[in-house]
C-alpha cells in the first residue's frame, strides 16, 4: 500500500468521458500581445508559463509604465473567480496535506514512518483532485473491491467530514472549488469576466475545464487558443 499510484492503478487519467461540443479558434502568437493590451485575459496551463508570458509582454512594451496584464495560470484564474462568489477560504496545500495525513495515520499501524504517511497524503490529495477534474464520484470507487481504492475512499470521506466541523466549516479543498464555482455560475452569480479568454499550454481539456469554458461562452466570452509553432491541431477534448 505504501507505493500506491492511484491515478495509474485506477486509470483515472485515461478514463472515457462524454465528449462536449467545444470548438476553440486559434490566435497567432504575435497577436496575443495586442489582445492583452486590449484587456483580453490569457490563461495558461501552469504558473511557470504564466510568468513567462508576463515577462515577454513586459519586454514588448516600449514605454516604462503600462497597465498590468491579465495573465493567470488555470488554478489562479479559478481562485480569482471563486473570490467573487464565496467567502469560503481555500485550504493551503500544507493544511490540506496535514488533514489527509491525520486521517491516514489513524488507519495504519503505528510502526509506519511519518515520511511514508506524508507521501500517501500527497498522493491521496492529488488523486482526489484528479477525480474532481474527471467528475468521478467516490461511490464509484467504493464498489471496485480493491484494497487501495477502499482505503482511499475511507480517507476521502473522513476529510470531507472534517470540513463540516466548526474548525473548517469556512474552508474548502482546492479540488472542490471548481465545482462550487461552476454551481454558483449556473445559479446566476455575477462574475467579472473578460471579453476574450486566450488559452495556452493545454494539450487536452478535462471535463471540468470544458464545463467551465462552455459556461464562459454562454456568458458571451470569446475563447481563443494560442497557435502552436508546430501547427498542432486545435485543443482536443478528453473523451
Amino acid at each position: 500500500m505504501h507505493s500506491l499510484l492511484y491515478d495509474s492503478r485506477l486509470n483515472l487519467s485515461t478514463r472515457k468521458v462524454p465528449a462536449m461540443s467545444l470548438q476553440i479558434a486559434c490566435i497567432a502568437h504575435h497577436e496575443v500581445y495586442k489582445a492583452l493590451s486590449q484587456d483580453a485575459c490569457l490563461i495558461t496551463q501552469s504558473s511557470q508559463l504564466a510568468s513567462d508570458w508576463k515577462r515577454r509582454f513586459a519586454l514588448q512594451q516600449q514605454r516604462e509604465a503600462y497597465e498590468s496584464v491579465h495573465v493567470f495560470s488555470w488554478s489562479a484564474w479559478l481562485a480569482r473567480l471563486f473570490q467573487q462568489t464565496s467567502d469560503k477560504v481555500i485550504l493551503k496545500e500544507v493544511q490540506e496535506i496535514s488533514l489527509w495525513q491525520t486521517h491516514i495515520q489513524q488507519t495504519l499501524p503505528e510502526h509506519i514512518r511519518a515520511g511514508t504517511i506524508r507521501g500517501l497524503a500527497s498522493q491521496a490529495s492529488q488523486t482526489y483532485a484528479l477525480m474532481q477534474h474527471y467528475h468521478i464520484p467516490l461511490d464509484e470507487l467504493s464498489t471496485s473491491k480493491q484494497e487501495e481504492a477502499e482505503a482511499f475512499v475511507c480517507w476521502a470521506e473522513a476529510v470531507q467530514q472534517s470540513l463540516l466541523q466548526p474548525e473548517f466549516e469556512d474552508h474548502i479543498l482546492l479540488a472542490d472549488m471548481p465545482d462550487y464555482l461552476f454551481t454558483a455560475m449556473q445559479n446566476g452569480a455575477e462574475l467579472s469576466l473578460p471579453h476574450t479568454i486566450i488559452m495556452d499550454g493545454f494539450e487536452t481539456l478535462s471535463p471540468m475545464q470544458q464545463q467551465h469554458l462552455m459556461q464562459y461562452e454562454k456568458s458571451g466570452v470569446t475563447l481563443l487558443q494560442v497557435e502552436s509553432s508546430t501547427a498542432t491541431p486545435e485543443l482536443s477534448l478528453s473523451a
